[in-house]
């Protein structure tokens, strides 16, 4: 997962006939704060530098916190 470049973006997806909007959320984003700091996913904090297209499809919210500096912990579970 890369530092997202807009503050929100809602994806309008289908799937098996289904709608469903994928919002992500870019917490703080600016030019001082580029770098991502956490991801949840539905309220649900991601651990690994990915997601999948299951996740996505069938996911409502993917929200970045982003910060001044690089975090090497983004995506572990502390």
């Amino acid at each position: 997962i890369g530092a997202p470049q807009f503050p929100e973006l809602t994806l309008r997806l289908t799937n098996k006939g289904k709608k469903n909007d994928f919002k992500i959320v870019a917490n703080n984003l600016s030019e001082n704060n580029m770098y991502v700091q956490s991801v949840t996913l539905d309220g649900k904090r991601i651990t690994k530098p990915f997601i999948t297209y299951s996740q996505i499809i069938n996911g409502n919210e993917l929200v970045f916190e982003m910060g001044k500096t690089a975090n090497a912990n983004a995506f572990t579970n502390n």
